[in-house]
């Protein structure tokens, strides 16, 4: 059973840069963009953000603000974030962001956190992973019109396909642990269609960007 919750992350001194007239930065914790004009500006939300994605033209950013975190352990470490929330800024909007709570159940316990939201091309659907494991996320999709959100899959690492005959269209790194420790882990990674369909395009991913984006741009599309 899924439920609504409040998604979390961390990230400093990030730069995406976009195709055309649009470029974001995260620099801690703060969110920016370049207009076509030069100037910057700030997406101010009065709260630490983290996991900056925007789609390749630079028309949507998602991303996420820590609600609640713990202090690091030492003084090479990093905070653990407890809870977060999701922000959709949409140029259409003037970049305007959208707060998106979030508190879900999985197997019967409620989480308040969220990592790496990105939305679909046709901007109904804001997807992103709850860290219930150490190996693996559950990657979740949730509907922006309204609507329960859904358990997608597992995996390490994703991307949504944008333009081309397969737009919208997922990639999945997932990691497989075999019954017999000898073999070790494996990482294969699949390309999940808007139907469900899981098709594997690799036994092997250790450069899941490379492949994701090879196949993408073969269907005419990016995979971010």
């Amino acid at each position: 059973m899924i439920r609504w919750w409040v998604a979390t992350a961390l990230l400093t001194g990030v730069t995406v840069a976009c195709a055309q007239s649009t470029s974001f930065r995260l620099v801690r914790g703060v969110v920016t963009y370049s207009s076509s004009d030069g100037k910057e500006h700030e997406i101010a939300i009065g709260k630490r953000c983290a996991d900056l994605w925007t789609n390749r033209d630079g028309s949507v950013a998602a991303f996420i603000a820590v609600e609640k975190e713990r202090p690091p352990w030492g003084p090479a470490g990093e905070s653990f974030i407890e809870e977060s929330s999701v922000f959709i800024a949409r140029k259409s909007d003037d970049f305007r962001p959208i707060h998106i709570a979030v508190d879900i159940e999985l197997d019967g316990r409620r989480w308040r956190t969220a990592r790496e939201p990105k939305v679909s091309p046709d901007y109904s659907t804001l997807y992103f992973f709850v860290p219930d494991f150490m190996t693996s996320w559950a990657l979740i999709g949730k509907p922006l019109a309204g609507g329960e959100p859904r358990l997608i899959g597992r995996g390490t690492d994703y991307c949504v396909v944008w333009g081309g005959r397969n737009s919208g269209d997922l990639g999945i790194l997932t990691s497989f642990e075999p019954q017999e420790p000898w073999r070790g882990v494996s990482h294969p990674c699949y390309m999940r269609a808007s139907s469900g369909t899981m098709t594997k395009i690799a036994d092997e991913c250790a450069d899941f960007e490379r492949l994701t984006g090879q196949w993408s741009r073969e269907r005419g599309g990016t995979c971010r």
